[in-house]
């Protein structure tokens, strides 16, 4: 079996997953991980991490496939934008800086912070 087969092989069996370290729900201030009121709709600087993508306050991207697990976790992602007809293809790269996650989306990049796990729960 030459390289490129074995290549293709693991990449057909081997789970895509953003890894567990990026979980959970993440917010620009710490204003946007407070429970909202009932039927209320969730803060606008709201993120949730989870194995296959990130729901944003107005869009959804679902992993496709990973660029580079290294320096950080790169993937690219079909983007679901509220009010647009087709999702778009988009590269997300995602970095750990002790409890701030930085999300780098096309030009963009936004640093969140750690939500604590009661406001986790409260959801």
């Amino acid at each position: 079996m030459t390289a490129f087969a074995v290549l293709i092989a693991l990449s057909a069996t081997a789970p895509v997953e953003i890894p567990p370290a990026f979980h959970g729900r993440w917010g620009l201030d710490m204003v946007d991980c407070a429970a909202p009121a009932p039927g209320a709709p969730a803060p606008d600087g709201l993120i949730v991490v989870r194995g296959d993508g990130i729901e944003f306050f107005a869009s959804r991207a679902d992993l496709l496939d990973v660029v580079t697990p290294d320096r950080g976790f790169a993937f690219v992602a079909l983007v679901h934008n509220e009010g647009e007809e087709h999702p778009i293809r988009e590269r997300i790269v995602l970095r750990l800086d002790g409890a701030t996650l930085v999300v780098r989306l096309g030009g963009d990049a936004l640093s969140y912070r750690r939500c604590p796990e009661v406001a986790r729960r409260d959801l």
